[in-house]
């Protein structure tokens, strides 16, 4: 992979330098996928994290996002990861946000295929049917991810 003309080469995904196992490579680089199509689409809006171990995954989210919280005007979101383990916070973060997701915007579930953390794929699959919404599925090879755009 060769960075694109929007981004920095200083800023670049780099999986060894910010310390991540193998393990989670494919959940990392889909965050820089959806913030190319966030970039190549102009999607503005905030980002969030929700539930967070070591701040691994939101110290890439800013390295990516870092202009797009600069003006907010109505709390439009272009990125949120949801990372709670649990279903009511996970079904509360889905209901809360994807109302406030810009068009093109992402969300990430994380633990979504977990076999102990069940509720994060119960929160995502009772989400998609209540509200008609499709979603994929990034396995890591430990608890997969389940990944959410509104539609541009």
């Amino acid at each position: 992979m060769s960075p694109s003309s929007y981004y920095d080469p200083d800023i670049y995904f780099e999986p060894n330098a910010i310390g991540i196992g193998d393990y989670q490579f494919q959940r990392f680089s889909a965050l820089e996928f959806a913030s190319r199509e966030i970039y190549r689409n102009d999607v503005c809006g905030a980002i969030a994290e929700v539930g967070v171990y070591k701040g691994i995954f939101a110290s890439s989210m800013n390295r990516l996002f870092p202009d797009t919280t600069a003006e907010v005007p109505d709390m439009k979101y272009a990125f949120v990861s949801l990372d709670t383990d649990l279903y009511k916070p996970i079904k509360a973060g889905l209901e809360y946000f994807w109302p406030k997701m810009a068009d093109g915007g992402y969300i990430f579930v994380d633990d979504y295929g977990h076999k102990y953390l069940q509720g994060a794929n119960q929160a995502v699959s009772e989400f998609v049917r209540e509200h008609h919404v499709s979603y994929v599925r990034v396995n890591d090879g430990v608890d997969s991810t389940a990944i959410l755009q509104k539609p541009l």
